[in-house]
């Protein structure tokens, strides 16, 4: 999966930082199987722009919440100094629900998050087996349309 979101609109989200943080572009992969659990797992998660601090990834699949942060769980994330943490419910409409940038004179919470381009991989392509039936399926309705006594004919008067 990639994604990407841009954020422009802070507010001050744990004690009175002097000055809110600027833009925030961030651009990400990473592989997973979305039917395990993850951790703050180091090295999954790639980031191709926006922050220099590593990041961990954390998924729970009972929620879909997938959490990208410097301190971070499957459930959510903590806000020590310089962090990052970004929360992620839907995590195939990469519309992160909560982004803290936090700073050592305090943290700012995102009001205006935006998703980038390219944000979800596709789908994929469907197996031959997949194929096959959705062909079959299609022969079956057209041969029971075509069985005598289901077509109506119109009546003259």
């Amino acid at each position: 999966m990639t994604g990407s979101f841009i954020v422009n609109d802070w507010d001050v989200y744990i004690d009175e930082p002097v000055s809110a943080p600027g833009p925030l572009f961030l651009s990400y992969s990473v592989t997973f199987d979305p039917t395990q659990t993850y951790a703050d797992t180091p090295g999954m998660l790639t980031v191709h722009a926006g922050l220099a601090q590593p990041l961990g990834f954390s998924f729970n699949p009972g929620t879909s919440r997938m959490v990208l942060a410097t301190h971070g769980s499957p459930d959510g994330c903590a806000h020590p100094q310089a962090s990052f943490c970004a929360i992620i419910d839907d995590f195939l409409a990469n519309e992160p629900r909560l982004v803290v940038l936090a700073h050592s004179d305090g943290a700012w919470r995102a009001r205006s998050i935006t998703p980038g381009d390219g944000l979800v991989s596709p789908p994929g392509v469907p197996e031959p087996a997949s194929w096959t039936l959705l062909i079959a399926g299609f022969g079956l309705v057209g041969a029971i349309q075509r069985q005598p006594g289901r077509r109506q004919t119109a009546r003259h008067a």
